[in-house]
């Protein structure tokens, strides 16, 4: 399964379908993120369960799962490099995925120089509101223009996006 799994181009983020609904047992622990942290691996994603949670978190090998289990599990994998489903995110081997502590989503590879464009400008224009926020006497109508200035600069952004969108070929 690793040597499958390597085909795909580097950074690898390996991701289990699990099909047991809800999950009987831990899709992946301290071992399996283990393993796949020494070959090269950049992450975990399971629609199954996880376990080991303190041992994992040492590693400091990111994993997302929808729940933990006390349960160790005896995986067995019906198939390898294939298009699967964890929980509503549809992915394919090769796919460019973003996971945080806010969740997974699935960037298209023809969007993705844009997304990292605006990026941060949308971190900025979210900070426009954050820094108001901060001041020493925030007040309900500088508030409301603060959210007002913010939400002009992020519909500057949108029409930027969908520059750079209509702009690809």
């Amino acid at each position: 399964m690793i040597t499958d799994a390597m085909a795909t181009p580097a950074p690898r983020i390996v991701v289990f379908q699990d099909l047991d609904d809800p999950p009987r047992a831990a899709t992946y622990g301290e071992i399996m993120a283990t393993t796949f942290q020494k070959f090269g691996f950049s992450g975990l994603i399971t629609s199954g369960a996880a376990r080991d949670i303190e041992q994992v978190e040492r590693l400091q090998f990111p994993c997302w799962a929808s729940s933990v289990i006390v349960s160790h599990g005896y995986c067995r994998f019906l198939d390898v490099n294939v298009a699967l489903t964890v929980g509503e995110l549809q992915v394919k081997p090769g796919d460019l995925l973003h996971a945080d502590a806010n969740g997974i989503v699935n960037i298209p590879h023809e969007i993705a120089a844009a997304v990292a464009e605006l990026s941060e400008h949308y971190i900025q224009a979210e900070e426009i509101i954050l820094q108001y926020l901060r001041s020493s006497q925030p007040t309900v109508p500088g508030y409301g223009e603060t959210v007002l200035k913010a939400k002009r600069r992020m519909a500057e952004l949108k029409e930027s996006a969908h520059s750079l969108l209509k702009a690809k070929p």
